[in-house]
């Protein structure tokens, strides 16, 4: 359940970059923009650092989402789960509760600890899946140890807007020391302002069953293999 609008048009889809965050497909009406009120402003952490403190309230109130999560969303919330060394990745969006009403705008933001290769998909409560990142204007999908990226970029020209339906919607950050090969990703080469992201064909179960091969522990302690994060947030009317 996502929904992205581009600033220089509007679209809906599940989960992706410019779209809406909802189930809608591309070419719909987006929902429009919400007021920003005290309330909203104070809950606001749209920022390129942030402290562990807030990065631990997130995760615990991620973890809280988790018993709201759809079935048909676990199989790519469990994708990476386990013990066995991690890229040591961090993440958060730009509410601190991680709580948006429909009609919010979402960001996304990501900081590996290492250099490493970024992927970061959203789920929907539907099980459709989009590619928030790479996307049409951030293409590189490798990112420097220490370095903060945003989706979209402060400069984009799109921004993600929420949509419906309602529900728990999953945004899973990958961070791997190689790409990552699912099929679908090569079309970003095909995105284009209109349509800066892609959606994957296959179900949420298909998707994880892809990935598992490439998200396994490294023999190399020192060197691991990948890292996730999940960020799960809750789409309200209001």
């Amino acid at each position: 359940m996502s929904m992205l609008t581009p600033r220089k048009a509007l679209f809906t889809a599940a989960f992706s970059a410019a779209l809406l965050l909802s189930g809608a497909a591309f070419g719909e009406e987006a929902a429009p923009a919400a007021e920003k009120p005290a309330a909203a402003a104070a809950d606001t952490l749209d920022a390129d650092e942030v402290s562990g403190d807030d990065l631990a309230a997130q995760k615990t109130e991620s973890d809280t989402l988790a018993r709201d999560l759809a079935p048909q969303l676990k199989p790519v919330y469990e994708l990476g789960e386990g013990e066995g060394a991690r890229i040591k990745v961090d993440a958060w969006v730009n509410r601190k509760k991680l709580s948006y009403k429909i009609g919010d705008t979402l960001a996304v933001y990501v900081k590996p600890q290492g250099d490493a290769y970024v992927t970061i998909l959203n789920v929907g409560s539907s099980g459709k899946i989009t590619v928030l990142y790479p996307n049409h204007y951030q293409r590189d999908a490798k990112v420097q140890g220490g370095t903060t990226v945003r989706i979209p970029s402060r400069k984009a020209k799109w921004e993600i807007g929420v949509g419906g339906p309602v529900g728990v919607d999953l945004i899973k950050v990958i961070a791997s020391k190689n790409p990552l090969t699912l099929k679908d990703l090569q079309s970003v080469a095909s995105t284009d302002e209109k349509n800066p992201v892609i959606t994957l064909g296959g179900s949420a179960e298909e998707t994880a069953r892809d990935l598992a091969p490439q998200l396994k522990p490294g023999a190399d302690e020192k060197e691991p293999a990948f890292g996730v994060r999940n960020i799960l947030i809750r789409i309200r009317k209001d």
